[in-house]
């Protein structure tokens, strides 16, 4: 009896033993099991994360999380988030999921709610920091009309609850959490925290690709603007602007940039009008330059323009349908442009500087990268221009020295005349510096009135010779003398005579009838025939000299 006694005892602590060994395995299963069921939901948020090229899909790994945390048994799981700070602009960008609402994203400012304050304050204490935050019953109707303002989903689900919970892990930059309808467990915090390990390496890794391909744009961008400028500072005279213009045009095409048409624009205050130099883009991908002239009045769009200079703040006007074939017939007066498509959107971008502005017409609206790079194409653009305006203001002083040289020239010769027959050869300098001054004549006269015979004469230099005698010819011609009588006897400074056709047969046989008029009449014997000739006279007080080609 004794022997069955303690052969029971016996067995019954060895299957004691045996259960509470097997309740050990079973929990070290579970938990195994448990673990694997975390590696499995951490290694899908991991490819999703890892496979990140944009911003924009951080949406797709808070809707990963979000369901891999319910798998999880995060069973009053609310949604799953995301923030990006963004300290410059004092805003951090929230992306969060949840099967109510699908993927949200909203820009919160750093000072729009106490609560948010207070949650910068604690998360940014440490690289590591963790945040729990409770809304309770008293502060939901204030969080929902906060989630209101600033624009974020309606939720109903608010309306139900006691409280709401927050849990937030630092990544640095950034922060990933949750919102949950109850307070976590220990063991469901640790979970959210190796879901934001994960994150964590995934997101600097994509910061890190991020920063190599900023790197990488701003040396582009940096040697797009280097060529422009290089272009620019070999400019020779005024009408190189152009070509300075068509590189731009280029390099923004290189940077993936392509505008339908851009410029560079001097304005002109006082006409209100500018001047053009203009790359525009033709649909089959090819591109021609433009110069001109163009009237700042007449349209909305182009007094607006006016205005945005005086200000020197950027333009930015949208046309389209029959508001954009109105602007392109409009400019097409002044300007020759392309017509476009009525169903078709342009979006303008202007950009001033202090003699004029930088423009771009795109068929998409530009982000604020690309208008980054307009902005400081802008500034070395303005450079291009100032050095324009150095190279016209350098021509307008070397074309007026070389005036006063030809003027100082034909004033010594004019004061050494002696007599009236020394004309001859006065008329024969000035022939020579308006050549040198690059005007391509055919004839020089200096012409002498005589009113008490009504007769002209005449001191020529003809096709580069030097006449020694003296023409006469009566003033009653009707084609260009007497014309030229007229405008002298009204004082006026200067006439233009065009004659071609009939007029100038005319013209010239009146020449012939002339019988002093032998050289004259040889000379033009001798040129190809013509058919126009233009006069242009400038009047002093004894007659004018003429000008003839």
């Amino acid at each position: 009896m004794e022997r069955t006694q303690k052969v029971k005892k016996t067995t019954a602590i060895l299957l004691e033993e045996t259960i509470e060994e097997l309740e050990q395995k079973r929990k070290s299963v579970e938990a195994q099991k448990r673990e694997l069921e975390i590696e499995a939901s951490l290694e899908r948020v991991r490819t999703v994360a890892m496979s990140m090229n944009k911003t924009d899909e951080l949406l797709r790994i808070c809707e990963v999380s979000f369901n891999e945390l319910k798998n999880l048994g995060f069973n009053n799981l609310r949604n799953s988030i995301i923030h990006i700070f963004y300290d410059d602009r004092k805003i951090f960008t929230d992306y969060d999921y949840s099967d109510f609402s699908g993927g949200e994203i909203t820009n919160v400012d750093y000072k729009s709610h106490p609560v948010v304050e207070n949650y910068l304050k604690q998360i940014k204490s440490a690289k590591d920091a963790f945040v729990e935050i409770e809304i309770g019953e008293k502060q939901l109707n204030d969080w929902k009309e906060f989630r209101k303002k600033i624009g974020d989903y309606d939720d109903p689900r608010l309306d139900n609850i006691k409280s709401l919970y927050y849990y937030f892990h630092s990544i640095g930059s950034g922060t990933i959490g949750i919102s949950n309808f109850s307070q976590l467990t220990e063991d469901q915090v640790v979970i959210l925290k190796r879901f934001r390990n994960v994150f964590d390496l995934a997101y600097h890794r994509y910061t890190d690709i991020k920063q190599a391909e900023a790197q990488t744009r701003e040396a582009e961008i940096q040697l797009a603007l280097e060529r422009v400028r290089s272009r620019a500072m070999a400019m020779h005279k005024p009408e190189d602007i152009s070509d300075t213009v068509n590189v731009f045009f280029k390099e923004l095409k290189a940077l993936g940039l392509v505008p339908i048409r851009c410029g560079v624009c001097e304005v002109h205050e006082k006409t209100r009008s500018w001047t053009a130099a203009i790359t525009n883009a033709t649909q089959q991908g090819d591109s021609y330059e433009i110069f001109g002239d163009v009237k700042q009045l007449g349209h909305t769009v182009l007094e607006n323009m006016f205005k945005h200079w005086e200000l020197q703040k950027e333009y930015y006007p949208v046309l389209k349908g029959a508001e954009l074939k109105e602007y392109n017939q409009f400019l097409k007066t002044q300007l020759d442009v392309q017509d476009y498509h009525e169903n078709t959107t342009h979006y303008g971008n202007y950009f001033y500087f202090k003699e004029g502005f930088v423009f771009a017409w795109t068929e998409v609206e530009l982000s604020e990268e690309e208008l980054d790079i307009f902005r400081r194409s802008t500034s070395v653009l303005s450079l291009t221009y100032r050095r324009y305006m150095d190279l016209k203001e350098a021509e307008a002083q070397a074309r007026e020295a070389q005036i006063e040289a030809a003027l100082e020239k034909v004033r010594a010769r004019t004061m050494a005349m002696q007599s009236s027959d020394e004309l001859a050869e006065t008329a024969y300098v000035l022939y020579q510096q308006f050549g040198l001054l690059g005007e391509g004549l055919e004839q020089l006269t200096i012409g002498i009135i005589d009113e008490t015979q009504m007769v002209m004469e005449f001191w020529l230099t003809l096709g580069g010779n030097q006449v020694n005698r003296l023409f006469r010819a009566p003033i009653e011609e009707p084609i260009a003398l007497k014309k030229s009588y007229l405008a002298w006897k009204e004082k006026k400074r200067s006439l233009v005579i065009d004659i071609s056709g009939d007029e100038l047969k005319a013209y010239y046989n009146f020449f012939k009838s002339l019988p002093d008029y032998k050289e004259y009449n040889e000379f033009r014997n001798s040129q190809s025939t013509e058919q126009r000739r233009v006069i242009h006279y400038a009047f002093f007080s004894k007659g004018f000299l003429a000008l003839a080609s």
